[in-house]
């Protein structure tokens, strides 16, 4: 069993989530205090994982401007 989950366990960042759930049961008001502070460095050690232009792929672009245009017709109706 621990060799099935071996591989992805780390890809996965899986101890990151069970952490911040840990955190956010048992101690919610230490989560609100780190959590808020630690967005930033949490956001570009979880998904960054390319060079310097490998955010300004055609699927990206195109997936923010649908986004987007989602956005602004959820508003419009």
């Amino acid at each position: 069993m621990v060799n099935t989950v071996a591989p992805v366990w780390d890809g996965n960042e899986t101890w990151l989530v069970l952490g911040g759930a840990t955190l956010m049961a048992a101690f919610p008001l230490a989560y609100s205090v780190l959590l808020s502070a630690l967005y930033i460095p949490i956001f570009f050690m979880a998904s960054y994982d390319g060079g310097s232009f490998h955010l300004l792929s055609p699927f990206i672009l195109f997936t923010g401007v649908g986004l987007i245009v989602a956005y602004a017709l959820l508003g419009c109706t």
